[in-house]
Formats: structure tokens, sequence, C-alpha cells
């Protein structure tokens, strides 16, 4: 994240105040999964979004691009291979549960 720039507020522009959330315990949950707890700190997401519609999703993702932000694509949080954790540094979590 470059300095200055507020993901949090941006993205509730785009999904709503509810549908998105900055807070430590919520990037921590939704970036492990149910079979190891050992996410890197570096790797903990800015941020954590519920899209509730195709369209959110679709300006999710540009807004990610436009930024150049990775993003890790959650269902419903029932991997045990850990595939929708986040790898890189600064990354959004977009959770479709």
């Amino acid at each position: 994240m470059k300095k200055g720039e507020n993901f949090t507020k941006d993205l509730a522009r785009i999904v709503g105040n509810e549908s998105v959330s900055d807070k430590i315990f919520d990037r921590i949950s939704y970036a492990q999964h149910s079979m190891r707890l050992d996410l890197r700190t570096e790797n903990i997401p800015l941020v954590v979004v519920k899209p509730v519609s195709a369209r959110q999703v679709s300006d999710v993702v540009r807004y990610a691009n436009k930024k150049a932000v990775p993003i890790y694509v959650q269902g419903a949080l029932t991997s045990f291979k850990g595939a929708a954790r986040p790898k890189r540094p600064g990354s959004i979590i977009l959770n479709e549960s």
C-alpha cells in the first residue's frame, strides 16, 4: 500500500461499509484456512471485501488492477489446501461466501 492511500474507504464506496473490513481480526481470520495457522505477518491482507453482486465484484477487480493490488478470491473457506490464502504482501481478499 502506498502512503496516503486508503483502500478501505475506496472499496466501501464500491461495496458499501457493511461489506468491507480492515479490522485486524477479520483480516487474519479470512486469511487463514482450516488446516494450518501459519500466515506470515507480511501477508496479512490490507482489507477483506464481501461483494454482493457481479457488478461489485467487477468494480473491485477493476479497482485492484488499477492500483496494482493482488486479489485472493475465496468461496466458503472450506479448502484444506490454502489456495485462497494471501501469498503476497499488500493484498485484498475478495470473499464470495
